[in-house]
């Protein structure tokens, strides 16, 4: 009796004293970066938007050669090179409007690339942290597990159970490395920085339920600003054009009734585009709705888990109980933390794509 109790009292020392070796992310000294200066390095960096830009000019350029070979408005059937002229000069203005408008898109689409990638990155260095404190926590049952054996308290298969454990939570931390490394590098490669660079963020992403009165109104809205309809709506646009100035008199001319189902077939895409995106907005807004539920939810699972570790952190420094008590309830906070915030960034990325679904 004598040697199991001091066996215990061994133990107790290791489990209050030992302390793992900490595995932690290493970060740059360089200043944080929030949402927004993130969004301002990435345009800055964007080759598509330098891309369209070039396009942009050039259509300019294109439009003011197509301006100097028309010689008057026609009305009605006119001559082929006229014609010919005319169609091109309000295809090339209808181009131009598409590409300009097209940046817009672009610029809307880099904006929620951005803070999806950081966003990633947050979340990959909360969850290394949680993967941390879990390998912690399993190396820390692994010592006091290996004494245990050592004195006889307990079997071979439980040892074995407990270094099966520690292994488990070595791979899960080193995958949970790999991970955040790789949302760095991604993150990185957005904004311009080297794939080595691990920048502070510093931004904190905010819960805000989203506001919407009247669900068919609001999404009536967003399809009337969409800029991807009004796309395909201009594509109609021109296919008319080319119709209204149908040159009969051209031996090279297509079959009329083809430019006809051209137009037929721009009209029928456009309202497949609307379609879909009115039934995408309902079901991206079930989706937000969802996660408000299990927001409350999470929200009070982690209120719990704070006042459980206030109280375990109370208990453990006026010596009530084990520091592996204590470091079970941080770790218990860490992943009700983490789980919070998955709920956080989704829900917002899911916001931003209700109101500009067109960034998808």
């Amino acid at each position: 009796m004598k040697k199991i109790i001091c066996n215990l009292i061994l133990i107790l020392f290791f489990v209050v004293t030992m302390t793992p070796p900490t595995y932690a992310q290493d970060q740059d000294d360089s200043a944080g970066i929030t949402l927004t200066e993130a969004l301002e390095m990435a345009l800055k960096t964007s080759n598509s938007i330098k891309q369209i830009e070039y396009d942009i000019e050039r259509g300019e350029e294109v439009r003011k050669s197509a301006l100097d070979k028309l010689s008057y408005i026609p009305s009605g059937e006119a001559e082929p090179q006229v014609a010919a002229a005319w169609t091109g000069l309000l295809a090339t203005d209808v181009g131009l409007q598409m590409t300009k408008k097209g940046k817009e898109v672009e610029i809307d689409k880099i904006k929620y690339d951005v803070f999806k990638k950081y966003t990633e990155v947050l979340s990959s260095l909360e969850k290394l942290e949680l993967a941390r404190l879990q390998l912690e926590n399993a190396e820390r049952n692994w010592r006091v597990t290996l004494i245990s054996f050592d004195t006889g308290i307990i079997s071979q298969s439980q040892l074995k159970s407990a270094e099966y454990g520690t292994k488990t939570a070595k791979t899960s931390y080193e995958a949970a490395a790999k991970e955040a490394d790789k949302a760095y590098q991604n993150f990185n490669y957005l904004i311009g920085l080297r794939a080595q660079d691990r920048p502070l963020l510093t931004e904190e992403i905010e819960f805000a339920p989203i506001q919407v009165d009247n669900l068919d109104s609001e999404v009536h809205r967003i399809m009337d600003g969409n800029p991807a309809i009004w796309l395909a709506e201009q594509q109609v646009t021109l296919a008319e054009i080319q119709l209204d100035l149908y040159n009969w008199a051209d031996p090279m001319r297509e079959p009329y009734d083809a430019k006809k189902i051209d137009i037929e077939k721009a009209e029928l895409s456009t309202v497949e585009g609307k379609m879909q995106m009115k039934n995408a907005l309902y079901n991206i807004y079930n989706g937000i709705i969802l996660l408000e539920d299990n927001y409350v939810i999470t929200e009070q699972a982690l209120k719990m888990a704070q006042e459980d570790y206030r109280v375990k952190k109370l208990q453990y420094d006026v010596g009530m109980i084990s520091k592996q008590d204590y470091l079970q309830s941080e770790l218990a906070l860490a992943k009700a933390e983490n789980d919070f915030n998955q709920i956080v960034y989704q829900h917002e990325a899911l916001k931003q794509s209700f109101y500009k679904p067109w960034t998808q």
